[in-house]
């Protein structure tokens, strides 16, 4: 974790909670749930009919430009701390934080492949997530999942980050 620490102070100024954090809590009789539940569903099953040929063409170019599998996989952390595996098709390099350690990429990081800066300026990356929606491990609208080596050095700097696994 130690060479994350490093960028975790930048978050912590523009960290802001809500003003009035009980707008936010969902109904009581679970109402709330099931419509964002249903609407998860729908728009990610859509969007990868959708997104399919797309997702199946760059699958192609990450295996074909470079070695490694197409597809990346990571454990994150989502609603009320559950951590889950998170798919992505790959935009770096195969094993590159063996030799880095774990840390957040950078502007020109030198791991990220040619079709991969095109894939993170595009998102076509982060097509596979619809999978996890579907799995109900994510959601479309939300805080976004992060690792559990980075959360740990998150809460430490930024106030009440740990709310955000309740939503």
């Amino acid at each position: 974790m130690s060479s994350s620490t490093n960028i975790l102070p930048l978050y912590a100024p523009t960290f802001a909670p809500a003003a009035d954090d009980a707008a936010a809590e969902p109904a009581a009789d679970g109402s709330l749930a099931w419509w964002k539940t249903t609407f998860d569903l729908t728009a990610a099953s859509l969007l990868l009919v959708l997104a399919a040929p797309v997702l199946l063409l760059a699958a192609a170019a990450v295996k074909l430009t470079s070695a490694g599998p197409a597809f990346y996989s990571q454990v994150r952390v989502g609603a009320n701390g559950r951590r889950f595996v998170l798919w992505k098709l790959r935009s770096m390099r195969h094993n590159c934080e063996a030799a880095s350690g774990i840390r957040w990429a950078t502007r020109r990081d030198p791991r990220v492949t040619p079709v991969g800066r095109f894939l993170r300026a595009s998102h076509i990356d982060e097509l596979p997530q619809l999978f996890n929606v579907l799995r109900g491990e994510m959601s479309l609208v939300g805080p976004r999942p992060e690792r559990p080596e980075i959360t740990a050095g998150l809460a430490a700097v930024v106030p009440r980050y740990d709310d955000r696994h309740r939503v």
